[in-house]
Formats: structure tokens, sequence, C-alpha cells
């Protein structure tokens, strides 16, 4: 590490940061939609959920419109393999 080198050259002592205990795995899952348009102007959106403990992808829907009924099936057919998750975090702001 580039911080070791430079303090251990210049006689500084530098302390190691601590590390708390290993955090557990809390199930998060993180819906998000994102819209495009096709290059003939057809829009359609895309429905991305994540696990915000892994990263991991758990589910795309690609459709020309995701309503409610749609969100639900989709997360009662994550929940049957997976389990509940914790929570559903759903974010309506802007990135």
């Amino acid at each position: 590490m580039k911080a070791w080198r430079i303090a251990a050259g210049a006689a500084v002592s530098v302390r190691a940061r601590a590390h708390g205990p290993a955090r557990e795995a809390q199930p998060e899952q993180e819906p998000h939609f994102v819209t495009d348009a096709l290059s003939w102007g057809r829009r359609f959106r895309i429905l991305a959920v994540v696990d915000d403990f892994t990263r991991e992808a758990l589910a795309f829907v690609v459709d020309t419109s995701i309503g409610g009924g749609l969100l639900v099936r989709e997360l009662d057919a994550l929940v049957a393999p997976r389990g509940n998750p914790a929570a559903i975090v759903s974010d309506t702001g802007p990135r």
C-alpha cells in the first residue's frame, strides 16, 4: 500500500484502520425502473431487481408498460425460491 511505503520512508507511524465485526447478510431487494426508446420512437421500460447486499441482478423484465400487477408477480416469483427479503427499498429520486 502506498500510504505504508510513504510512512515507512518518512519514519511516521500510521495506525491500521480497525475493522468492525463482519456484517451479516441482510437481503434487501431494490427494484429500479429504466425507460428508453427504440430508434423508431417506441418507448419501453425495464424493471431491474437488485440484491443490495450481494449486488446480484435478480430479475430483468422488459415491456412497453410495467404496471403494479406485473411488479407483484415478479416479486412473488423471486420470493418463492429465495424467501422474503428483509426489506424492499424503493428510490424514486433521480440519480
